[in-house]
Parts: structure tokens; C-alpha cells; sequence
């Protein structure tokens, strides 16, 4: 699963604005960021907000709490962690699990 796909999943349009945002200040691909470094997008992604790091880290962190609440067992902080660590594994591997997980 994409990034943008799991963001619009779980707060519909958001990951449609990201895109758009993205390409519109040519910050590049976001999808294909975050998969070869999740912390360049995070900081790329704080471009979008005026330059904070917090902002980005906070909608980071949003996204992985949305997904315990739709029964996902994920800790938002790590999910956040992977992407100050620049974890690509992690991220990649919690993609791929997520698009089976939230088929529709």
C-alpha cells in the first residue's frame, strides 16, 4: 500500500493533498520517499507545514494511532520512531502488511 492510499483510507483526502502539495512545491514523489527514506519525507513533509518538524512528526504519529483504533496493533511512537531512524524495513514491511489488513 502506498502512503497517500493509507492517509486517504484513514483520513480521506489527506493523502490526496499531500500528493498534490508535493508536487506542486516539487518536493518529489512522497510514496516513493517515504519508502527510500522516512526521514527525508518526514522532513520534506514539514515543508508543507511552514518548515515544522512537529507538525509532521505529529501527523506521523496521528497515523499510527488511526490505525489501533481500527484494530491495528501498531505503537504510534514506533511507527514514529521508524521514521526519525529513517527505518525503511519497518516502513516497507508495515505497508505491505497494511494493504492486506485494510482491503476493503
Amino acid at each position: 500500500m502506498k502512503f497517500t492510499e493509507l492517509l486517504n483510507k484513514l483520513a480521506p483526502p489527506v493523502g490526496t493533498l499531500i500528493k498534490r502539495n508535493f508536487a506542486m512545491m516539487g518536493l518529489g514523489d512522497p510514496d516513493k520517499l517515504v519508502v527510500e527514506s522516512p526521514r527525508k519525507f518526514m522532513e520534506k513533509l514539514a515543508l508543507l507545514y511552514g518548515g515544522s518538524i512537529d507538525a509532521a512528526r505529529l501527523l506521523i504519529f496521528l497515523t499510527g494511532g488511526s490505525l489501533r483504533e481500527k484494530g491495528i496493533i501498531i505503537s504510534p511512537d514506533e511507527f514514529l520512531r521508524a521514521f526519525e531512524r529513517d527505518d525503511r524495513e519497518f516502513i516497507v514491511e508495515w505497508l505491505e502488511t497494511l494493504d492486506y489488513l485494510l482491503k476493503e
